[in-house]
């Protein structure tokens, strides 16, 4: 019988760390370590780091990658780790294989759980000598199954935080996960409604903000020097739930009568092609710009060329959509005004009129929305500064919600060291 020792030290589970498009990870890595964590991080997929920051360059030369493990290589570490705990393995797939006929309906993602389980055996054989006291998984989907059968095999407690297309699209198994998990946390009350109604039992939900390092992302000086340019910023993936061919279309009716906007993109994605094929048919080929992929250490001296920052999410046709985007709230940290649509939880940090703008998701009301902020005082545009700014110091920085995460970790340890058979 094997024990592993409490000693502070947490398991991250992520599709991608540290990834271009998951900053809000490996921010919380950072500040977890800074409060006296030790995290080791173990991603899904090997990705491009999302910035060229030591400690980013630090996490992901100490990430380990998941699926770039081969088959045979997998099935070993189970094999080695069910001669060692053989009565702990065989009741985990047991449980397992009952998860499998729970999703039997549809069978990719029922191979697909098996699979799951071969990688928690590998990792939880790579994590016996680790001493882990906490696993937690960002995502409630694949990353969760893996954490989830990790602690079962290694008796470790394990939790996770739900965002966005995890709940909204790709929900399963959430009410043996809510019931297996020690907690479950999430970034708005929206989500937690949303969980509730999937399973989750209320006082299991925690409420942990994705957060802005205000270190980081300081306010930019306010006194506005007259020019004859308006420059509205975007960024984000281009897909279809960021909703930026409303904005293009909003840009299209506003041109006409404010032929002095401007409107930088910066990101990539599978949209592009068709946005940029958009653009021209408005013939607004002078007036967007596409800038591409923008590494996270280059956001913040971004914000200083825009006068706005626009979001303009959408609930996708699979019925995704955002969350909280972490770029409203770096960019209302900076201090650039924000006009983004009342979609899932962002009106608990856009609140119109008071912190920025908010518009229903189409192009007529948001142009709207764009063309009544482009027009208002200075000194109302100051006044929802800063409100915006006052409203992340207060529920939306990092630091603070990473200590609520850090307490959900610490008042969750096992007081006894944990067996496994």
């Amino acid at each position: 019988m094997a024990q592993i020792e409490n000693s502070g030290r947490v398991a991250y589970i992520a599709p991608e760390i540290p990834g271009k498009s998951s900053t809000f990870v490996y921010n919380e890595i950072i500040e977890l370590e800074k409060l006296g964590k030790t995290v080791l991080p173990f991603s899904l997929h090997s990705v491009e780091a999302g910035g060229t920051d030591e400690q980013i360059v630090r996490i992901a030369e100490n990430c380990h990658y998941l699926y770039e493990k081969k088959l045979n290589h997998v099935l070993v570490e189970n094999l080695k780790f069910l001669a060692k705990h053989p009565l702990t393995y065989v009741k985990s797939v047991v449980r397992c294989l009952g998860d499998t006929l729970l999703c039997i309906k549809d069978p990719k993602l029922a191979l697909g759980q098996i699979y799951r389980f071969l990688v928690a055996g590998y990792l939880s054989n790579r994590l016996l000598m680790e001493n882990i006291d906490h696993i937690h998984c960002h995502f409630s989907h694949i990353a969760t199954d893996i954490g989830m059968y990790t602690s079962m095999l290694l008796g470790t407690p394990f939790s996770f935080t739900a965002h966005a297309n995890d709940i909204f699209q790709r929900a399963y198994l959430m009410r043996q996960k809510g019931e297996r998990a020690k907690f479950v946390a999430t970034i708005s009350t929206f989500n937690m409604q949303v969980l509730k109604s999937q399973g989750i039992p209320a006082d299991k939900m925690v409420l942990v903000r994705c957060g802005v390092d205000s270190d980081q992302f300081s306010p930019r000086d306010q006194s506005k020097e007259e020019r004859g340019e308006i420059t509205l910023g975007f960024l984000g993936r281009l897909v279809e739930k960021k909703g930026v061919d409303i904005l293009v279309n909003a840009l299209a009716k506003l041109s006409p009568h404010q032929p002095n906007i401007k409107l930088e993109i910066m990101g990539d994605g599978p949209l592009q092609q068709s946005l940029k094929a958009l653009v021209e048919s408005h013939g607004l080929t002078e007036n967007v710009s596409f800038g591409g992929a923008l590494p996270h250490d280059l956001v913040s001296s971004w914000y200083e060329k825009i006068d706005y920052f626009v979001f303009p999410g959408k609930v996708d046709s699979n019925g995704d959509m955002d969350g909280i985007p972490v770029v409203l709230m770096e960019a209302m940290m900076r201090g650039v005004p924000v006009i983004a649509t009342s979609v899932s939880g962002i009106p608990e940090l856009v609140i119109d009129d008071i912190t920025g703008s908010l518009s229903e998701p189409d192009a007529s009301a948001l142009a709207a929305s764009i063309q009544k902020v482009v027009s208002e005082t200075q000194e109302n545009s100051v006044r929802k500064i800063n409100n915006a700014i006052s409203k992340i110091e207060s529920e939306f920085n990092l630091a603070s919600n990473t200590r609520i995460l850090r307490d959900s970790f610490d008042n969750n340890l096992q007081l006894e060291p944990c067996q496994i058979q």
